[in-house]
């Protein structure tokens, strides 16, 4: 759990630094509005998180279909990084109305897994670049 968590840190504020990245849903990171109640209930940081890229759709398709290390996937717990578009996937209509809907078109959620933060860190820049 230490390693997923560690390495979703890093990712989490590698996506926070990006133009391209409009907002990341990660509240251990510094700034984010729910910082100080996350750090004071959790113990250390999760390998879940989400971001929304400006793009919206058609950025979500190219970020994914550029990523090298993580697979698509929508079951998170594994050992293995998987990503996960709503806006791609059969969930999409389960937020139509909501006030989640106008988020969905360029949602993107991230599992770290256990591969070598710098492979994912790497990854995920490489798969940014191509937007």
């Amino acid at each position: 759990m230490k390693q997923h968590g560690e390495s979703a840190m890093r990712v989490a504020a590698l996506l926070n630094s990006h133009p391209e990245v409009e907002r990341v849903n990660y509240p251990l990171l510094p700034g984010h509005p729910q910082h100080e109640l996350a750090v004071s209930q959790m113990s250390g940081p999760t390998g879940l998180l989400s971001f929304e890229l400006r793009g919206g759709e058609p950025a979500v398709r190219k970020f994914i279909d550029s990523l090298q290390w993580f697979k698509i996937g929508v079951s998170w717990g594994g050992f293995e990084s998987l990503v996960y578009a709503t806006a791609i996937g059969w969930q999409r209509d389960a937020v139509a109305g909501t006030e989640y809907e106008s988020r969905v078109d360029k949602l993107v959620r991230l599992s770290i897994g256990l591969e070598d933060a710098e492979d994912l860190l790497e990854d995920v820049e490489r798969a940014l670049s191509r937007i």
